[in-house]
């Protein structure tokens, strides 16, 4: 079966929603998007989920992630499954207090 956009949503938005929840801070500001990300591909350029739920291309340099562009549909359902495996390695890490001591 094909992910949809909207599965990577459902993917996405509880990550979002815990890490707010949380009070935890992506680690990159999107440069002229008012917005942190975390990364959760990387190709020639890096894909980072910001903390709107928005999923972007960026290159980053140093603390900061220039936006290239939206990924397109495809992409993101190419990708859903490395996706989800990122956001769920980041949630055990950052989110969770026995996450944080394995770093």
């Amino acid at each position: 079966m094909r992910a949809t956009v909207g599965d990577i949503a459902t993917i996405t938005g509880p990550f979002v929603a815990e890490a707010a929840a949380c009070g935890i801070v992506a680690p990159f500001r999107l440069v002229g998007q008012d917005a942190h990300g975390w990364v959760v591909a990387e190709r020639a350029d890096t894909l980072v989920l910001d903390d709107f739920g928005e999923l972007w291309w960026v290159r980053i340099d140093g603390p900061f992630a220039h936006v290239v562009r939206a990924p397109w549909p495809e992409e993101l359902r190419a990708l859903r499954v490395e996706i989800e495996r990122s956001l769920n390695t980041i949630r055990a890490r950052a989110f969770h207090p026995a996450g944080r001591a394995r770093r």
